[in-house]
């Protein structure tokens, strides 16, 4: 049996999460098991990777438009889990948050922290 041992210092979240449940923290955290792929973090990384990029266009750095970013993150997470219906999603049973419904509110967030930033 692989034994796993803390480390010295963890954030409040690493701490949180092994009171919460100590074999997620170990699966994740000390074998790096990948998770199901959800379309919120799909979502969230598309909007801060759209945010960032728009933030270094300022200094002559190229942004992708949202469509391609959000691609690239589904992409990614296909590689853990190909079939996209397994992965976890918001929203309702009738109305869930996946796919176009996913880029729609991915497009949504990057509108509002456009009119923020301005």
């Amino acid at each position: 049996m692989t034994t796993f041992t803390l480390p010295d210092h963890i954030s409040y979240s690493a701490y949180s999460s092994y009171k919460n449940c100590p074999r997620s923290y170990y699966l994740g955290r000390g074998k790096k098991a990948e998770a199901v792929p959800a379309w919120y973090f799909v979502i969230g990384s598309t909007v801060h990777s759209w945010i960032e990029g728009h933030l270094m266009s300022w200094y002559g750095h190229e942004e992708g438009s949202i469509e391609e970013i959000f691609t690239r993150e589904v992409l990614k997470r296909r590689e853990v889990e190909p079939d996209t219906g397994k992965w976890l999603y918001g929203g309702s049973d009738s109305s869930p948050v996946r796919d176009e419904a996913a880029l729609k509110l991915a497009q949504d967030c990057v509108e509002r922290a456009l009119e923020w930033l301005e």
